[in-house]
């Protein structure tokens, strides 16, 4: 019988580990000329956004005004549909931005109009430059901070289902930390982008944003 049980485990196939599905892009926006289609523009400033094709970026001016609250003027917030799928979404972009004032902000965002949308931000509060995840409903909203303070750092909202969840990495190969997650703040259709605010009215201050896509997740 031992030497049965023996042979039986020289022959047996190798146990072979379950592969989990890869991530796959969706979109990916370069930055490399005209914006690609389907993008569309909240409360355009023409003269405030400009592409930077040597190097890939989008470049917006940090204008005055806010998402938040009852102040609702952000300009020049950059959007494009949600893309159809069973399964969860990323936005990822990498900013970089260096915010002065409280409130000064620069950030990926689900959007589905003023009083309801997800954001996370890099963001001056309190002095320190942060990232902040705001989701905000009907006008109130909820908030969960992280500590990063460098120029530059990727930011990644991910859509799954009725939840949303926000990331960040300080490099191009490093791994993903969470910042928080909530409730999506409306069943209706949002739509993702990037945007700034929050800089005074005589700032000539600018963020870049390159690397911007879309990836459906394979876990």
């Amino acid at each position: 019988m031992k030497l049965f049980l023996l042979l039986a485990l020289a022959i047996a196939p190798p146990v072979q580990e379950a592969k989990t599905a890869a991530d796959k892009v969706l979109f990916e926006e370069k930055f490399a000329g005209e914006l690609s289609k389907e993008w569309a523009w909240v409360r355009e400033d023409a003269k405030a956004w400009r592409i930077d094709k040597d190097k890939g970026t989008l470049v917006l001016r940090n204008l005055p005004g806010y998402l938040h609250a009852g102040y609702n003027n952000s300009r020049n917030i950059l959007l494009r549909p949600m893309p159809k799928s069973n399964k969860a979404i990323a936005i990822e972009v990498h900013v970089e931005a260096e915010p002065k004032v409280q409130y000064e902000h620069a950030g990926v965002v689900w959007y589905v109009d003023d009083d309801n949308y997800v954001s996370l931000f890099q963001e001056v509060l309190k002095g320190e430059v942060e990232l902040q995840m705001v989701s905000e409903k009907a006008g109130k909203g909820t908030f969960h901070v992280a500590k990063h303070s460098a120029k530059g750092v990727w930011l990644r909202l991910v859509i799954d289902g009725v939840k949303a969840t926000t990331h960040f990495k300080p490099a191009d190969d490093a791994a993903w930390k969470t910042v928080g997650q909530s409730a999506l703040p409306s069943m209706k259709e949002g739509r993702i982008g990037v945007m700034a605010g929050g800089a005074p009215k005589d700032a000539d201050r600018y963020v870049r944003f390159r690397g911007f896509r879309i990836v459906e997740l394979g876990k």
